[in-house]
């Protein structure tokens, strides 16, 4: 499984965005919050609700936030998925919940592409 470090998924998303200067400096701070809030939220691998059993942007347990953080296929759409929420006034807490409900589904589709 390729996997992009997180210095590809910011180039691929800004260029996807078509974000310069300022805008791509709002979106790699973006990008960091969305992943310290998914990590912060943390996940009940026990829980009966699909949403709980999973990261929105991690495969696994996230590493620490120290960490070179690497990322699948997947994971650079899905972030790419919710940089636009954020962009459509959608607050970060919701845009992140909103992910892990979607995720199952929205793997399965972007496993067809």
């Amino acid at each position: 499984m390729v996997k992009f470090k997180g210095n590809q998924l910011q180039k691929a998303i800004f260029s996807t965005l078509g974000a310069e200067g300022d805008r791509a400096t709002e979106i790699k701070f973006r990008l960091k919050r969305l992943l310290a809030a998914d990590r912060g939220l943390g996940r009940l691998a026990k829980s009966p609700n699909e949403a709980d059993r999973h990261y929105a942007f991690f495969e696994g347990n996230p590493p620490g936030t120290g960490a070179d953080l690497m990322f699948t296929h997947y994971e650079v759409f899905a972030l790419l998925a919710a940089t636009m929420l954020l962009e459509h006034g959608l607050p970060q807490s919701v845009v992140v919940k909103l992910m892990r409900q979607v995720r199952k589904d929205l793997e399965l589709a972007q496993n067809r592409v």
